[in-house]
């Protein structure tokens, strides 16, 4: 799992060793209380901080969800959530899985976000979709561009593409 936005603090040494206090969102409090209670319970767990570079901008995230909304309205019978499960389903990051128990990972990878949801492809196997929350830039703009694409189909203003790149403030690499 991927959490975005980390209050992270050195707290104390002890033993020659420093702490650190990871404060996050309480959409994540459920996860990392199951961690804490598996480390406590003797598992291991492995952890990864790192920086990241080049993530979306808030403002791109709303850009998505005012077109997805507007393509909802428009259309009518489906709803925001829709547009956007789609287009993470045409555009987005996904793994096949092979899960023995699709309710049970359902209960918990439904619960992330709206963009993480799981579709089956053959008995046992299932595509698991990841949420735009954890997509860097480049990701993103993929699920802009299949939504700007489905807003103009339905004859819905959008950005141009410059303005489009300035609001992700994309970056040759």
């Amino acid at each position: 799992m991927n959490i975005e936005n980390l209050d992270i603090r050195p707290s104390i040494k002890i033993n020659g060793k420093l702490n650190i206090v990871i404060q996050v969102d309480d959409s994540h409090a459920n996860y990392l209380t199951e961690m804490v209670e598996a480390f406590n319970n003797g598992q291991n767990i492995d952890c990864k901080i790192e920086l990241t570079s080049k993530k979306k901008t808030l403002n791109a995230n709303g850009y998505l969800w005012q077109l997805c909304h507007k393509i909802a309205v428009k259309v009518g019978n489906i709803t925001k959530e829709d547009v956007y499960r789609q287009a993470i389903k045409e555009r987005g990051i996904f793994e096949q899985r092979e899960i023995e128990n699709i309710e049970a990972f359902n209960e918990k990878w439904d619960n992330i976000g709206v963009g993480f949801f799981t579709e089956k492809v053959s008995p046992g196997i299932y595509n698991s979709y990841y949420g735009s929350s954890i997509y860097n830039r480049k990701e993103l703009s993929a699920v802009i561009d299949y939504v700007v694409e489905e807003a103009k189909e339905q004859g819905i203003e959008t950005m141009t593409i410059d303005e489009q790149k300035e609001l992700l403030n994309l970056v040759k690499e």
